[in-house]
């Protein structure tokens, strides 16, 4: 019967300042992966919140969860699902719904590189109450340096064009350092890009997200 192997990572980041200004700011993440002989479902998630004096000022929450067989050595394919919601990028929920195929393009010790590509489609409820739905292509990619077992730079790219509205498109990347502490913490710096091209209107097209936190991995 096939092993099954099972891995749990957390990050957290809180910071609160009070007296002349006060500012809070809470990040947590958390990403799920079990693997059984050819598959391996992944779950990862996450919240950035943020607080000025009485008033929320960063309020992002994404919850990814997808389902990976491999079909050749190099080769995989998936499908998966995502809950989005960001009101200070103008939609209360957007949900997404793809599938593709991965190709690991280098998979040695210290370096691995994946692409992968195809479709998907959203449904997205903005903050004026409209509902916008279409499909959209989908390519991403993911590199990882390890330096040692536990210390790496990762970085990672996502593309989503509108197959119905040519100048609408999304754009996503992170690029993160992960130091380790002791045992099994470590420390992490991440910097993460998110830009529209066509947002809603009276926002703006790219949302930025510098964020350390401790990690920990079971």
């Amino acid at each position: 019967e096939p092993h099954t192997a099972t891995k749990l990572t957390l990050d957290l980041g809180f910071v609160n300042a009070a007296g002349n200004t006060e500012v809070t700011t809470l990040s947590f993440t958390e990403a799920l992966s079990v693997k059984g002989g050819r598959w391996e479902f992944k779950d990862l998630g996450g919240v950035v919140y943020g607080r000025t004096g009485d008033s929320t000022t960063a309020e992002q929450i994404k919850m990814d969860a997808r389902i990976e067989v491999q079909v050749v050595s190099v080769l995989h394919v998936f499908v998966g699902g995502i809950y989005e919601r960001n009101r200070f990028a103008g939609f209360d929920r957007r949900l997404e719904e793809y599938a593709g195929v991965a190709i690991k393009v280098i998979d040695q010790p210290s370096d691995q590189l994946t692409v992968e590509g195809g479709s998907s489609v959203n449904q997205d409820l903005t903050t004026t109450n409209q509902h916008v739905s279409f499909a959209a292509l989908r390519a991403a990619a993911l590199y990882r340096h390890n330096f040692t077992k536990t210390a790496y730079v990762q970085q990672t790219v996502e593309l989503i064009p509108n197959l119905s509205v040519a100048a609408d498109l999304r754009l996503n990347s992170e690029s993160a350092l992960v130091a380790p502490v002791a045992g099994r913490a470590a420390i992490k710096v991440a910097y993460a890009v998110k830009y529209d091209k066509l947002p809603e209107p009276g926002f703006r097209k790219t949302d930025r997200i510098f964020t350390t936190a401790l990690q920990i991995v079971f």
